[in-house]
């Protein structure tokens, strides 16, 4: 998942470097932008 934004890296529901999302935390992000 990729939106535009080199710290917005989803990898394996891990954060892999600063400012990476973990999945579940991308997922409320995206939820409150829908």
């Amino acid at each position: 998942l990729y939106l535009g934004s080199p710290y917005t890296y989803v990898s394996s529901g891990k954060a892999i470097a600063p400012g990476q999302f973990r999945l579940d935390e991308m997922k409320k992000i995206i939820n409150l932008k829908i």
